[in-house]
């Protein structure tokens, strides 16, 4: 004769925990195994890819400049998508963030997202001040395009 053993609940329960670490773990690695690379190195790589697909680094500058002329460099401006149709090259870079005032005033672009993007600095090139280059920034165009993650 045979008996049926029942399950207590406390090895139920210890079966379900089994069940949620194993995935648990499992999410862990893929999320670590599948992560960008978001070292400074790639995104001066990805950042100059934008660049030359944006018309180059002449074209970058000029509409940057263009830009610190119609809306000036004295306080913080934020763009609507209608004020930035004049500037498509710029556009095509990133979401323009706005205009921020400074030495040397800088029009700020994001790429990407916060976990695995960047940030496009374009400095004003007639100014007089000079953008203050740190450890954490990649000097793509001299006096003009920077980035930093």
């Amino acid at each position: 004769m045979e008996t049926k053993k029942a399950r207590s609940p406390r090895n139920a329960l210890f079966m379900v925990f089994s069940v949620f670490a194993v995935l648990a773990a499992g999410t862990l690695v893929l999320i670590y195994t599948t992560r960008p690379a978001t070292n400074l190195e790639s995104a001066g790589v990805q950042a100059n890819q934008l660049l030359a697909a944006a018309g180059g680094p002449a074209k970058v500058c000029g509409e940057a400049n263009q830009m610190f002329k119609r809306f000036g460099v004295t306080k913080v401006k934020f763009f609507d998508a209608a004020e930035l149709k004049d500037f498509p090259s710029l556009n095509a870079l990133g979401m323009v963030r706005g205009i921020w005032p400074g030495s040397p005033p800088r029009i700020s672009i994001r790429v990407g997202t916060h976990r695995n993007g960047f940030f496009f600095d374009i400095a004003d090139t007639n100014s007089p001040g000079k953008y203050p280059k740190s450890p954490d920034t990649l000097e793509l165009v001299d006096s003009c395009v920077f980035v930093h993650r």
